[in-house]
């Protein structure tokens, strides 16, 4: 397998590690809002108004890594400021 089918396999992996993240999430009883899909927002108040979002992420490896307590930490930052 070269390095694009090895790439597309990962991604696959990870569409389908998160699909069955959000799924668990939601046989949890909480609502999931993809903002892909909707405009609905978290109701806790921000400098936007009385709504927020919240960043989440999912990922393949088993551990925590600095790494991704990063990306999101950027990912929030980023949402802030706009």
């Amino acid at each position: 397998m070269g390095r694009s089918g090895r790439g597309e396999a990962l991604r696959d992996r990870g569409a389908e590690h998160e699909r069955q993240y959000v799924e668990s999430l939601r046989a949890a009883h909480l609502t999931i809002v993809d903002v892909r899909e909707a405009s609905d927002r978290l109701e806790a108040t921000s400098a936007l108004g009385p709504w927020s979002y919240e960043v989440y992420d999912t990922k393949l490896a088993r551990e925590t890594r600095g790494s991704t307590i990063l990306q999101l930490a950027v990912y929030s930052e980023l949402l802030a400021a706009l």
